[in-house]
């Protein structure tokens, strides 16, 4: 049964095939937590079946799909917190897609297809252009450490000296 590997990833109960995203459900109302989404596509990557990534390709792409793209936005290259927002609401959003994304992209680029590892890859190098403008006061100490993370290895990812930098 190939859809027994899909049982098997965390939260695949909450997967919504509608949006190729985890829905969950608050005072009656369904949400699809892009954050939860992302972390949900790390589970599918690193389990590397075929349903899985198949499954993984779907969702990546559903979350890029709610990254802010437009160039006039001050918060172009940020996400949606909730894809129902449709708005960049929490600026640390960015983030918590970063250290989840450029980990598959630097374990298991070959896991996905040519075209959504390009497509991924330009995600993550607005993405990070986004953490730059925003530049976080280090009193947020977990989004700083996500920060740095995140900006060492999309550096490396990118072969980007400068983003290197900034994380170090």
């Amino acid at each position: 049964d190939t859809m027994s590997n899909l049982r098997n990833i965390p939260n695949s109960e909450l997967f919504d095939s509608e949006t190729n995203m985890l829905a969950v459900s608050v005072d009656r109302r369904v949400y699809h937590r892009i954050y939860l989404t992302a972390e949900y596509a790390v589970d599918l990557v690193t389990n590397g079946s075929t349903d899985c990534l198949e499954r993984a390709e779907k969702v990546i792409s559903a979350v890029i799909d709610c990254q802010e793209l437009h160039q006039d936005d001050p918060h172009y290259g940020n996400f949606f917190w909730e894809k129902e927002e449709g708005i960049v609401e929490d600026l640390n959003a960015v983030e918590f897609v970063l250290i989840r994304f450029i980990p598959i992209m630097l374990r298991y680029p070959e896991r996905l297809s040519p075209k959504l590892a390009t497509r991924l890859k330009m995600a993550i190098r607005i993405e990070l252009d986004e953490v730059a403008r925003i530049d976080v006061n280090l009193v947020y100490t977990n989004i700083v450490a996500q920060d740095v993370v995140n900006s060492i290895l999309g550096g490396q990812l990118l072969a980007d000296e400068q983003v290197i930098k900034r994380g170090i």
